[in-house]
């Protein structure tokens, strides 16, 4: 999908699917600001330093990008594998 470069062309091309290929996060994914609290980033260093399975809630309103971040928590995660 290119890059919108008007109101009309985001329109059109908004759509309210999580970010899923490399691509798609390397053009629209949003980094926080380096001083801002990542949520991702705690609960990944939560998952890895579990001594036990853990379930967490993770919730918000639809098209808040729950799923995107999910997905980039899986990706940090398996980056992160040998």
């Amino acid at each position: 999908m290119p890059k919108a470069t008007n109101l009309i062309e985001a329109y059109n091309n908004f759509v309210v699917e999580p970010l899923k290929t490399e691509e798609e996060f390397r053009d629209f994914y949003v980094e926080r600001p380096k001083n801002a609290p990542s949520p991702i980033e705690e609960l990944k260093d939560r998952i890895e330093n579990a001594e036990s399975a853990k379930k967490y809630l993770f919730l918000g309103f639809r098209g808040c990008g729950k799923s995107t971040e999910l997905n980039m928590l899986s990706r940090l995660i398996d980056r992160n594998k040998f």
